[in-house]
């Protein structure tokens, strides 16, 4: 499964990177807009289905992806390992914590 985040941290590196489609998202410095404005934009960017929701509390992001008709661990890992690649670019430590259930159909 953990190779799902790499791909997801590839996938920013190149998307996010200077010369890459979606360098702008990383224009945003504040913290908190970029993980509650910013992080659930880059989930509407790649998908058409489901949600992404994020919370910046206690200097913690929190991102939940919610409406999925199909739940998928490439759903969980690749997008957190686009997202911890994200916030590592805008400048921000990360630290991975899966905290939840997915509950598969």
């Amino acid at each position: 499964m953990m190779q799902y985040v790499t791909f997801g941290k590839l996938a920013a590196q190149f998307a996010l990177s200077s010369e890459g489609p979606y360098k702008f998202y990383l224009l945003t410095k504040d913290t908190r807009q970029f993980v509650e404005s910013v992080l659930p934009k880059l989930w509407s960017t790649y998908f058409d289905e489901g949600k992404a929701t994020a919370l910046f509390e206690n200097n913690v992001a929190h991102l939940k992806i919610t409406e999925l008709q199909i739940k998928h661990y490439y759903f969980e890992y690749l997008v957190m390992g686009y997202y911890q690649k994200a916030l590592k670019y805008s400048g921000r430590k990360v630290l991975q914590k899966r905290s939840g259930v997915l509950h598969r159909r």
